[in-house]
Formats: structure tokens, C-alpha cells, sequence
């Protein structure tokens, strides 16, 4: 298999109301939204959007603007199942012609305060 070509889609992970949901906000998201993130790959360079592995496409930086995006992240973050210390990250991204994302653990860190 040539991996660069692949594209792995897995149906009914989301329940069929939740999935629908998501579109139609992701659907009614301006272009003005929606900011290109890219890198090379280069391990030298700072990665500054969080992603080490060469990368082209959109995502919405701050969803706090659109109409129903903070609760469709919440709503996400509900269905990953409980675990300590241990916290669900979703973001909105969309993959036009000519965008990719090299292979990669999608690891992601970021502080918690879990209070005291």
C-alpha cells in the first residue's frame, strides 16, 4: 500500500444523531474560520501547532465562535470512556485537495489543572 494515498474511514464510530450533528455545524463554518496549519517535518524547527510530522490542512484554531462548535467538542469528549489521569482533545480540521498528515502517534499533551 502506498500509506502517503491512504485514507482510513471507520463508520458507526459515532452514534448516528451526534454524527449528523456534526456535519450540519461543520457544514455552516465560514472559509474565514478555517486557518491552514502546515509543516515539513523538520524536528529541528519548533513545531507550532502541536503536530511534528510534515502536514497541510484546515482547522478551526478557536471554535468559540461557532454556533455550536464548543458542545459538539464537549459532546465528543463525552463519548471517550473514563480514565484517570487522562484527558480527550478533539479539534475541528477538514482535508481539501492537496492536504495531508504524515504518518504520526497523534500523542498530544497539554496541562490540566485538576484542582487540589
Amino acid at each position: 500500500r502506498d500509506s502517503d494515498a491512504m485514507l482510513v474511514q471507520i463508520k458507526g464510530v459515532l452514534p448516528p444523531r451526534i454524527a449528523d450533528g456534526a456535519a450540519a455545524i461543520i457544514a455552516r463554518i465560514s472559509d474565514s474560520k478555517w486557518n491552514t496549519l502546515e509543516g515539513d517535518g523538520d524536528a529541528s524547527k519548533p513545531a507550532l501547532d502541536g503536530i511534528r510530522s510534515a502536514h497541510r490542512f484546515g482547522a478551526v484554531v478557536d471554535p468559540a465562535g461557532i454556533h455550536g462548535g464548543p458542545e459538539l467538542l464537549k459532546a465528543l469528549s463525552c463519548l471517550m470512556p473514563p480514565a484517570e489521569n487522562k484527558h480527550a482533545s478533539f479539534h475541528l480540521g477538514r482535508y481539501e485537495e492537496g492536504d495531508f498528515l504524515a504518518p504520526q502517534n497523534d500523542a498530544a499533551f497539554c496541562a490540566v489543572d485538576a484542582g487540589s
